[in-house]
């Protein structure tokens, strides 16, 4: 596999993901996804609870008609009596390959084939669920590929298992980002469903409503008639007020807050910037003199006083905050156009370190183990 083509593809997947158009994220990130894994059409699900009807702006179809669902629906009112949603959901983050969920070709046996699979020209399935720590949004991502071509391979299910948390990460980037990015400057964000449960946020907005107990089972306390509400101000504290806007079928929250970026030390700055131009701690820790221990001991503080709990939170709120007007953004100056990221030598421990940076997820932890050949 050529993970320095691969690096410069998960790079350019969270450059662009902010400024594709919100109806057509899905879309745009599935076709750049067959890339790497051929697959003739495909399910994307957001949802904050399987148990609750989900809003039709959360499912997608990939070349599949809407005739897809209806089919489905009928087949499981309930979708948690669908056995692939069983296994996605007992294995969550772990691509389920439905010819090895179901053996001795019990699949082509099995209602979900004969009712509904052979409709529509599904004979393969590879699918994923992915939770987020923070708000509990469901992502299910299902591939699909027909008779006339290959079946999926090993291969496939591995890059699936890798690629999933990115795809997921830049879809949260790109709600976030594009509703009403002119405007988003000191102020953080979520994105809510109808029934007030939120769909995706800013690590920022969860710790900033947590501390006045606003949030109750990742549910905001806001008005019950959110159905029909298309805008509102809340007061949350005497300095804290809370704005609700309909954009396309989801309810944009934001709060007024001053940056927390602006309490950091200096050098607490000059490491977040750092963090942002790719580098790794002990490669943080030699450019300032330090330990990689006391890098360490620099971003747990950095973490309590921003309220945010990892590095890819950190980065996009640094770069989104305080760089939104920047002539020359940090991204674009780790870039070499002749070798890509200028981090990523021959070397893959460059790569892993990368990517650690961009998101820290189970996923990258076991694909080290795959690379860690050399």
């Amino acid at each position: 596999m050529d993970y320095q083509r691969l690096n410069k593809w998960i790079i350019e997947l969270y450059q662009h993901s902010a400024n594709v158009p919100l109806n057509d994220f899905k879309h745009w990130a599935l076709t750049r996804l067959q890339d790497w894994i051929e697959f003739d059409s495909a399910l994307w699900v957001s949802c904050s609870n399987l148990n609750v009807s989900v809003n039709p702006v959360d499912v997608y179809l990939f070349n599949q008609p809407y005739a897809f669902m209806k089919s489905y629906q009928a087949l499981y009112p309930n979708e948690n009596e669908d056995p692939i949603v069983k296994a996605i959901l007992a294995s969550p983050d772990n691509p389920i390959r439905v010819k090895k969920l179901f053996s001795n070709h019990g699949y082509y046996q099995n209602d979900i084939y004969l009712k509904h699979g052979q409709y529509f020209g599904i004979e393969d399935v590879i699918s994923t669920l992915k939770i987020s720590e923070s708000t509990g949004t469901m992502n299910i991502v299902s591939l699909y590929n027909s008779a006339t071509r290959y079946e999926f391979s090993e291969q496939d299910t591995f890059i699936k298992h890798l690629l999933m948390p990115h795809l997921v990460e830049a879809l949260r980037n790109n709600l976030i980002s594009s509703i009403n990015a002119p405007k988003r400057q000191n102020r953080t964000c979520a994105i809510l469903d109808n029934f007030g449960f939120i769909y995706e946020a800013e690590e920022l907005f969860i710790s900033v409503l947590k501390k006045v107990d606003y949030i109750k089972n990742n549910q905001l306390r806001i008005p019950n008639q959110l159905e029909s509400l298309n805008s509102g101000v809340f007061e949350v504290d005497k300095e804290t007020l809370l704005k609700l806007e309909r954009v396309d079928g989801l309810l944009f929250a934001s709060l007024n807050t001053d940056s927390p970026l602006r309490n950091l030390t200096l050098r607490q700055t000059d490491i977040v910037q750092a963090l942002c131009e790719g580098s790794s701690d002990n490669e943080i820790a030699k450019k300032f003199n330090l330990s990689p221990k006391t890098i360490r001991n620099h971003l747990s503080q950095i973490y309590k006083k921003t309220g945010l709990n990892n590095r890819a939170s950190l980065i996009n709120y640094y770069l989104i905050n305080e760089l939104e007007h920047s002539k020359e953004p940090l991204m674009e100056k780790s870039l070499d156009p002749k070798v890509g990221f200028k981090n990523v030598d021959q070397d893959n421990r460059h790569l892993i370190e990368y990517l650690d940076v961009l998101s820290e997820h189970p996923n990258v932890v076991s694909w080290k183990k795959e690379v860690s050949i050399y």
